[in-house]
């Protein structure tokens, strides 16, 4: 069984702010078709890879996830705007603590749902640093908690 991890995304700020992370994040195409979240866009890949599984393993080690699919745009207001899309081995904290890290004055929050063991965590991000982070919900032991706070802690460092 894959392990996926559905995730809510909500960013928060000023609308002019908000603006320039939409216009950030969405990949627009010349038959009006719009991607609403590219993380190519927020922290590029680099071109020198020779295989797939190069640029796999550096998208892992620096977005935290090779990629996000069934991405939807659910709505925008003034103040926030939210997502929801789909990953699979690992949440997206290291792409969307870099994002928060560009745009300083807006928050940042994931929340994921991890099908494999039934975690259910929040985390906001402000200025590039993880400012809380909540358990909601573990299905397992006490060890497999501290590992995952300890991971945590080590997306502040891993941008």
């Amino acid at each position: 069984m894959a392990n996926r991890v559905y995730t809510d995304l909500c960013i928060r700020g000023d609308y002019d702010a908000l603006k320039e992370v939409i216009d950030k994040l969405e990949l627009r195409f010349l038959n009006d078709l719009v991607m609403p979240i590219c993380l190519n866009n927020i922290f590029p890949i680099p071109k020198h890879f020779e295989t797939e599984r190069e640029e796999r393993e550096w998208c892992e080690k620096h977005w935290g996830v090779n990629e996000i699919y069934d991405v939807e745009h659910l709505d925008y207001s003034d103040k926030e705007t939210n997502y929801r899309f789909t990953s699979t081995w690992g949440a997206p904290y290291l792409i969307f603590a870099a994002l928060s890290k560009e745009f300083p004055s807006v928050e940042v929050e994931l929340q994921c749902e991890f099908d494999v063991d039934g975690r259910d965590e929040r985390v906001t991000f402000k200025a590039g640093k993880c400012i809380r982070y909540e358990l909601l919900e573990w299905n397992n032991d006490e060890q497999l908690v501290k590992l995952q706070n300890e991971e945590i802690k080590n997306v502040n460092g891993g941008i």
